[in-house]
């Protein structure tokens, strides 16, 4: 087994745990994931099912979103934000 496939199977502990989660309830406001490089990406699709999922959401670069989240939750006072980092240590992820 090599390095990346042993990686996926130690995540599985994890996201059986991450499954048991309760997540809060939301009402019609709007969801912002945050995420950089192939984070950002996998927020893209989060958006797209959240909103095909009658839930408004867009995916927003975390620099972006750290530096003028105003441009982007305009009149927005309900607003969710979900912070995706492969590292957990993505410098404008933790900004945002």
């Amino acid at each position: 087994m090599n390095v990346t496939e042993r990686v996926i199977h130690e995540q599985f502990p994890f996201w059986n745990g991450a499954l048991d989660i309760a997540l809060p309830t939301h009402g019609n406001g709007l969801n912002v994931i945050v995420g950089c490089g192939t984070s950002y990406y996998l927020a893209m699709s989060i958006a797209a099912t959240f909103n095909r999922n009658g839930h408004m959401a867009i995916a927003v670069p975390g620099a972006e979103w750290a530096r003028r989240r105003e441009s982007y939750a305009v009149g927005s006072a309900d607003v969710t934000v979900v912070a995706l980092s492969r590292s957990g240590e993505s410098s404008e992820t933790v900004q945002a």
